[in-house]
């Protein structure tokens, strides 16, 4: 009994295991249990065109529209608020 073997026995006093019982774990290597792949990223979004408020404008061809009666109403606001300051 002092030569021990590499099979699966006990007779009372020795033990043997075969080398196929020390398997060593392993991860799964089958397709079905694979971590699905993910579909890509979309692409990102576009920037938006930067308004450019500090262009400025010429004036316009048939130039600016002037109603006869407007002089006529800021000088009237205008002596109204004139009358009401010094009241």
């Amino acid at each position: 009994m002092d030569n021990e073997s590499e099979s699966s026995y006990y007779d009372g006093e020795t033990m043997a295991v075969d080398e196929d019982y020390h398997v060593v774990c392993t991860t799964p290597t089958r397709d079905d249990c694979r971590i699905p792949a993910y579909p890509p990223c979309p692409p990102p979004v576009r920037r938006k065109r930067p308004l450019h408020f500090g262009k400025k404008r010429g004036p316009p061809k048939n130039g600016y529209f002037q109603p006869p009666d407007l002089d006529l109403f800021f000088a009237a606001v205008a002596a109204s608020i004139r009358q009401e300051s010094c009241a």
